[in-house]
């Protein structure tokens, strides 16, 4: 599903987004619980969202240059 070449990119930048922010807070929450010398932090889930922003919009920003590169409007 994810994989298909036609599905809307939009779409897969959002779950992907869902995931990889679940995924920075599961760690948080874990790093807190199962060790005695570290603790998440909120700023930390922060700075995770903003990399996951930043490297979706230079990931949209490549993307759409390359189709438009293919359609030959990048001469």
């Amino acid at each position: 599903m994810l994989l298909d070449p036609s599905y809307p990119i939009k779409k897969v930048l959002i779950i992907v987004a869902i995931i990889l922010t679940t995924y920075g807070i599961i760690i948080e929450v874990l790093q807190t619980e199962l060790t005695k010398n570290r603790v998440g932090e909120v700023e930390d889930v922060i700075a995770n969202i903003l990399g996951i922003l930043f490297g979706a919009i230079v990931f949209r920003y490549i993307i759409n240059r390359k189709l438009n590169y293919n359609k030959g409007l990048f001469f």
